[in-house]
Formats: structure tokens, C-alpha cells, sequence
């Protein structure tokens, strides 16, 4: 038996056996893992309102081996933020639940503390922001984020057929094919167009951080069509069917 002390974030929570509860987290230490909270649906438990999804955790952890699968228990919990404004709006709920439902079918090996960065910061911002225009951007750098992390989106820098640089204000092509940045004269069937604003907007996310995403502009026309575009091929990309989607507009 050992003791292991982290930060963590509940990514969902479940009762089981009427007074318990099934509790998955993610940790930049561990990793996505599940831990049985006993007695916590008891109206006297020691764990209060600190299970409740978003919220951000220093847990010491026992972890006993059992069998050829670790168990691990609470010992220590400390709630060191709960996102109260999220819960504030159906919506942003939703839009957390959705962030949290892409770390948990897509658990990328390899990538968990920059998963937990991810979720933290976006889950900040969408607690902080107000206008519907502003969550739409948090999704928006969330998903970009995501998939770079992933390995799934492509530098938007150069044509991937002949090679040639983008220039600064062309219309860049997604081919739906393999999701790829075309130029025009080699860009066939599907494709998805990303104007040099859009363009100029995905390539600035990713070289800043988080926290200051909120003060790069973007219409709301534009913003709408990038994350639709954002959506469909996290979709397509990864093979999932994400239930918060079928709620959230």
C-alpha cells in the first residue's frame, strides 16, 4: 500500500449501491482513473459537496494492488475550486460536460498533464465568460487545443499536396478526405474554407496561452462556422458519438 498525493479534476460522478459513488477524474500524475467513494451519498459523509463534476481537487490517494489492477481510496480531499458560475446556465453545463466527455473517450496516453491543463483552463474560462459569442470561443480553443494535442490538426502553414506557403490574406481549403489545408488550385472535392481571419485566429491560439485566447477577435459569423467545423471532425476524427452534442446548439 501506498499513498500518492495529486491535483484532480472530476470529470463525472455516479451513485452506486444507493450511498456510494463511482467518481472518474483526471489527474496530470495519473492520469484518467475511477475511485469508489464509500458512504458519500450519506447525509453525514466526509466527503460534502467536493464530488460533484468540474470540480478541482488535492486528493491524497491510497492505492492498494489488487489482483493485476491498482484500487485506489481517498484519504485526504481539499476542493480548491467548483466553478459555481457553470452551473449558472443549462448550457455551459453542457459545453463542460461536453469537454469532459471528449477527455474521457479520447483518453490520449502520454498527454496527461497537458489534458489537465486543458480541461482546468477551458473549464476557467468558460466559468468566467458571459456572452454566448465568448463560450463559443472557449469550445472554439478547446477543440483546437485538443486535436493538436492529439495529433490530429494540421499546421495551416502550407499547402499539403504542392508545398507551397499560404500567403497572408488566402483562402485556405480543409479537404474532408484527410482533413488537410489545401491551396485553391489543388484543393478537390469536399473541403471546408477557412478564410485568412479564421486562418490567422487558429494559428494564434495555439502559440498563446489559455488565459488570454478571450482577447483575440472573431465575428460571430466566423466563430459559428469554426466550431461547427471543429465538431465534425472531432467526430469523424475520432469515431465517437458525444451525447452532450445532441443537447448542446
Amino acid at each position: 500500500m501506498k499513498n500518492v498525493k495529486t491535483h484532480c479534476i472530476v470529470l463525472k460522478s455516479s451513485v452506486v449501491r444507493e450511498i456510494d459513488k463511482s467518481v472518474t477524474l483526471i489527474s496530470p500524475d495519473i492520469g484518467i482513473f475511477t475511485v469508489t467513494a464509500f458512504g458519500a451519498c450519506k447525509s453525514r459523509n466526509r466527503f460534502g459537496g467536493k464530488l460533484e463534476p468540474f470540480s478541482v481537487l488535492s486528493a491524497e490517494l491510497t492505492v492498494r494492488m489488487r489482483a493485476t489492477e491498482e484500487e485506489r481510496q481517498f484519504k485526504e480531499l481539499t476542493l480548491l475550486d467548483s466553478f459555481e458560475n457553470l452551473t449558472k446556465s443549462y448550457e455551459t453545463v453542457l459545453t463542460a460536460q461536453f469537454f469532459c466527455e471528449v477527455l474521457l473517450k479520447n483518453n490520449t496516453a502520454g498527454e496527461d498533464r497537458r489534458m489537465f491543463s486543458l480541461l482546468y483552463h477551458a473549464l476557467k474560462a468558460l466559468n468566467r465568460c458571459g456572452a454566448k459569442e465568448s463560450e463559443t470561443a472557449v469550445v472554439i480553443n478547446f477543440l483546437v487545443r485538443y486535436l493538436a494535442f492529439a495529433g490530429f490538426f494540421a499546421p495551416l502553414s502550407e499547402c499539403s499536396l504542392c508545398g507551397r506557403a499560404f500567403q497572408e490574406n488566402e483562402t485556405v481549403f480543409m479537404q474532408r478526405q484527410d482533413h488537410q489545408p489545401y491551396c485553391a488550385g489543388c484543393v478537390c472535392g469536399g473541403s471546408v474554407p477557412l478564410e485568412p481571419e479564421l486562418r490567422d485566429y487558429l494559428n494564434t491560439v495555439l502559440k498563446i496561452p489559455f488565459a488570454e485566447t478571450s482577447e483575440i477577435p472573431i465575428n460571430t459569423d466566423g466563430g459559428r462556422k469554426l466550431k461547427v467545423y471543429l465538431i465534425s471532425l472531432l467526430k469523424e476524427l475520432s469515431g465517437f458519438r458525444y451525447k452532450t452534442l445532441e443537447s448542446l446548439r
